[in-house]
């Protein structure tokens, strides 16, 4: 379905090179997407087919000896070079946030929960404790975790892997971003949490509003969260398309691929 949107998240033409010695290695190639305010585009491909890549180059958080090597980023209305890192300090966790797929390793396990929240809402809103932790409750039960106050609390090893991710999302949300990035979000979770996790990702953007690029392999998460599908390989995006159509007639080979590598999918298409 067209929109008349403005995207909350515009990518246009996105190259990234990975630096092997002397030898640039290219991952991102030429890579163009849109995300819609209250929508929820799925980035799907393979392990190394460029999709988180994709998604760090978004964000600024490319990791040592890569580089973006062309292409542009819009945050609204604000546009901006990947590559610049002095023009994501004032985005990151702020208008753009991301909830990776390790929660565990995204904390610092000296540091109680509460003092994460408490860092994030005084760098990007200048809240003080006691408001932050109003806001980190509010937040955490947005999505569904139980007695927030007391898991504030708590250190990150005495926390869940379901739990943690929770956290995670309601962190990200804190700051009320127009984007929301999820890479492989569930990967890490029983089949119990995973569903869990999906359901409150999506109860997130339902009453947000805003925009969720949501990365993953999995076919079921597409056909469960996807408002709309970019197919992503080798460094491209070869195929893009609503789920509906895309699981009934894919036009790329590789796409074709994907779905026959699934062993089972239900038909629960979201239209």
């Amino acid at each position: 379905m067209m929109s008349n949107q403005k995207p909350a998240l515009s990518v246009h033409n996105l190259s990234v090179v990975f630096q092997q010695g002397a030898q640039s290695v290219p991952v991102v190639r030429g890579v163009s997407l849109e995300v819609n305010p209250g929508s929820v585009l799925c980035l799907v491909g393979e392990s190394g087919s460029g999709k988180t890549m994709t998604a760090m180059a978004c964000i600024g958080l490319l990791p040592a000896g890569a580089q973006v090597t062309g292409g542009c980023v819009k945050l609204g209305e604000t546009e901006f070079h990947p590559g610049a890192e002095w023009a994501m300090r004032g985005l990151r966790g702020k208008s753009i946030s991301m909830v990776m797929q390790n929660p565990m390793a995204c904390f610092h396990p000296m540091r109680t929960i509460a003092a994460h929240f408490a860092e994030t809402l005084k760098l990007h809103q200048g809240l003080s404790g006691k408001e932050s932790r109003r806001i980190a409750i509010e937040a955490m039960g947005q999505v569904s975790l139980p007695d927030p106050a007391t898991l504030l609390d708590r250190y990150p090893f005495q926390c869940s892997g379901g739990q943690l991710q929770r956290i995670m999302i309601a962190l990200a949300i804190s700051t009320s971003p127009q984007v929301l990035i999820a890479d492989e979000p569930t990967a890490s979770l029983d089949a119990g949490n995973r569903r869990r996790v999906l359901q409150e990702l999506d109860a997130v953007r339902q009453r947000s509003g805003a925009g969720m690029l949501l990365i993953t392999h999995d076919m079921g998460v597409v056909a469960e969260l996807a408002d709309h599908v970019a197919v992503m390989y080798r460094g491209e995006i070869v195929e893009t398309a609503p789920p509906k159509e895309l699981f009934e007639q894919p036009r790329h080979d590789y796409t074709r691929r994907l779905l026959h590598a699934r062993i089972r999918w239900n038909g629960s298409v979201r239209t």
